[in-house]
This record gives structure tokens, C-alpha cells and sequence, in this order.
């Protein structure tokens, strides 16, 4: 073969290889696959992650609860979901919620589990209940006597308390089981908040230590 040949398929094979290089590395970063890398990662966590929320009220869901779907899991899921996704929410304009839900329907539903327009715009109203510029968490609860058991999850209404704001509820709906590139919790805004008059006032109390697992942000 001669050289001049050889520097030829040499440099082919270059080219090659830096193109599958470039796919390789612009699929790993795009955002579809990103999110189902970090849902798959939470859905499998098996250390407690300093700053991650815990659940207040937990007695009556977790006396349902029979799935396989680890509380650190399940804890990560409702930290991202109110850290997170909630103030990105809270930002978008009414009036352009169907345009963000059709360039991020995929990326909504690994995350939320939620899969049509409708649900995610009742989510996006939801979050723009809240008040301030900057959204900090001081507690999230299930809401006493909300939990029902269904045929492959639990249901529960969830409480999150923000600094300065009512508390803000939404349905979680939490698999049996773990799947692939999607949550173990589904989310939803879909709750009978007039039963819940009471529990949306209450605001935190300042004294209680965050130490004793009450749901505060322990940070």
C-alpha cells in the first residue's frame, strides 16, 4: 500500500471516529437523556443525600405502602421535584405553557409522569400560588387521612410549605415498583382542596427542631 494511501484511510478513520465522538457526546448532553440518567440515579439512591427534605406524616402512607421503591428514593424524588422543578414552573408565562410542554413533553414526563397539556398546565398554575423571588422549602408532608391505596401505587396528597406562602398541594401517586427513564412518583395538580382548607393555612412552626425528621430541610 502506499503511504500516501495509508494517510488517506488513516485520516478517514479520524474522522470517523471524532464524528461518533460528537454524537456520542451530544446525545449524552442533550436534555432527554440527561434526565433519564439523574431520574434512573434517584430512583436506585442508597445514601441519604445531605440537604434532601423529609417527609412529615409519613405514619398513615407508610402503613399503605408495600412497594419496593426505597424512602431515600421516594424523599429525592418529592426534593427534586419542589426544589427544582416547581420554581422553573413558576417562571414560565401562561400564555406560552403549551409551546414549553411541546419542547419538553419527554423531559416533563421522566420527570413528573405527567403526560398530557392539561395536567402539566394545572402544575405550572399551582406553582405561580407563590409569592417572593426567591422559593425556599421549610416542610413537606403527606396530609393526614389522604392516603389511598391503588392497584400498583399508593396516592397520597402532598403538602410543601415555602418561606412567606401557604402551603401549596398536589396529588403524588408512588409506584410499587421502579421503572427505567421515569419516576417512581408521579405528580399532579388534581386535588379537592376545599377538604383541605385547614391543612393549606397552617403555616410552619418556628420552633419545631428539624432534627426530629418533621419534614423541615435539613441543611
Amino acid at each position: 500500500m502506499k503511504r500516501e494511501d495509508l494517510i488517506k484511510i488513516i485520516g478517514i478513520v479520524i474522522v470517523v471516529l471524532l464524528l461518533i465522538v460528537i454524537i456520542i457526546v451530544a446525545y449524552l448532553f442533550t436534555p432527554y437523556p440527561s434526565a433519564c440518567r439523574k431520574i434512573n440515579k434517584i430512583n436506585t439512591m442508597t445514601e441519604y443525600q445531605t440537604g434532601t427534605v423529609i417527609l412529615n406524616n409519613t405514619q398513615e402512607w407508610s402503613e399503605k405502602y408495600k412497594g419496593s421503591v426505597s424512602i431515600l428514593s421516594i424523599n429525592a424524588t418529592i426534593d427534586y421535584f419542589a426544589k427544582e422543578l416547581i420554581p422553573e414552573y413558576r417562571t414560565i408565562d401562561l400564555n406560552n405553557v403549551e409551546a414549553y410542554y411541546n419542547s419538553n413533553k419527554k423531559i416533563i414526563e421522566v420527570y413528573t409522569g405527567i403526560d398530557n397539556l392539561g395536567d402539566f398546565k394545572e402544575v405550572v398554575e399551582r406553582a405561580k400560588e407563590l409569592k417572593g423571588d426567591e422559593l425556599v422549602l421549610e416542610r413537606a408532608e403527606y396530609v393526614k387521612g389522604s392516603s389511598r391505596i391503588r392497584a400498583r401505587e399508593v396516592n397520597s396528597v402532598l403538602a410543601l410549605q415555602y418561606k412567606g406562602n401557604d402551603k401549596i398541594l398536589f396529588n403524588v401517586s408512588i409506584k410499587f415498583a421502579p421503572e427505567d427513564n421515569c419516576t417512581s412518583v408521579l405528580f399532579n395538580a388534581k386535588v379537592d382542596e376545599t377538604a383541605f382548607d385547614t391543612t393549606r393555612q397552617e403555616l410552619v412552626d418556628p420552633q419545631v427542631d428539624p432534627s426530629k425528621h418533621t419534614g423541615r430541610v435539613i441543611r
